[in-house]
């Protein structure tokens, strides 16, 4: 909820749950206009993966759902949120709390930026699942924590970069310090040739192991018409990363991995480690959803 409103503000990507003001507020007529505008063929897909031939899939469609009519409602419009203001903590006070809730987010990109593909690198390098840096690092060597991942969020409007995890209260600063440490250390330096080519190689693999899945399949072709990508937009997936490049996703890491627009956003035990957060930042504290301090 925290990281909702501080990375989209007012933007309908903002709004995470309803409220009990705004389920009280909600009435059965317009539950039933939403779905006379909304519930509607007009922008719509309909994919089908299996073993159906088309002439059987056309035949289900027009049973099921020959009486569908399009309604004429618009297309809804896409806008990108508010950048959010300069890097801040932002502390959400849970009482005797066991463990430390940290994500550490900035602003990123669309899906259809030209710098999707070098961002998935540089996110599978720092973050990108049990070989990330952060996993390797901040569970394998210092075991403060299960698991620490990161990951793109990219939609029709501009979405961030997350790196998340939970950790031992008592190791709130060195994790927290070490989360901050591989951050720049990606800015700094470039990738190793070695660890660089290996994770490359991995993404590749990975997506040709995802093909044996009708559900992956399906996916991709919904992914490439919902974002109007290219025909042959995944027979090339694997050439475009290969040709990721070493400088590109240090290049990638300074601009969109900026300290200034690095936001911090905690939840845990404030007796035990609101004066840690001071170190990272000046900090807005945070009781049942509603500010109560900035800390400096």
């Amino acid at each position: 909820e925290m990281y909702s409103r501080v990375m989209y503000g007012d933007h309908p990507a903002g709004r995470v749950s309803a409220t009990p003001a705004t389920l009280d507020a909600i009435t059965r007529d317009a539950m039933v206009e939403l779905h006379k505008t909304r519930y509607v063929p007009d922008h719509a897909v309909l994919a089908i993966a299996g073993d159906i031939s088309m002439a059987e899939a056309r035949r289900v469609i027009d049973v099921q759902l020959g009486r569908w009519q399009k309604a004429g409602t618009a297309a809804p419009t896409t806008s990108d949120p508010a950048m959010p203001p300069a890097g801040q903590v932002h502390f959400v006070a849970r009482p005797n709390s066991v463990q430390t809730t940290l994500w550490v987010a900035s602003p990123a990109i669309a899906r259809t930026s030209p710098d999707y593909d070098i961002v998935s690198v540089m996110n599978a390098v720092i973050g990108g699942g049990p070989t990330g840096r952060l996993f390797t690092h901040l569970r394998e060597e210092k075991g403060y924590t299960y698991g620490a991942y990161s990951n793109i969020s990219a939609a029709q409007y501009r979405g961030n970069w997350l790196a998340t995890m939970d950790v031992r209260t008592e190791v709130t600063d060195p994790a927290l310090t070490d989360l901050m440490a591989e951050i720049a250390r990606m800015r700094n330096e470039a990738v190793p040739t070695k660890e660089f080519d290996d994770k490359r190689r991995g993404m590749v693999a990975s997506f040709a192991l995802s093909l044996e899945s009708p559900n992956a399949v399906l996916g991709n072709h919904i992914t490439r018409w919902l974002y109007k990508l290219p025909a042959d937009y995944w027979d090339k997936l694997p050439d475009r990363i290969m040709a990721v490049t070493q400088a590109q996703v240090q290049e990638a890491a300074r601009k969109y991995l900026d300290p200034a627009r690095l936001h911090i956003v905690a939840v845990g035990d404030a007796t035990k480690i609101a004066e840690t957060l001071k170190k990272f930042g000046a900090v807005a504290t945070y009781e049942h959803g509603k500010s109560i301090a900035i800390m400096r």
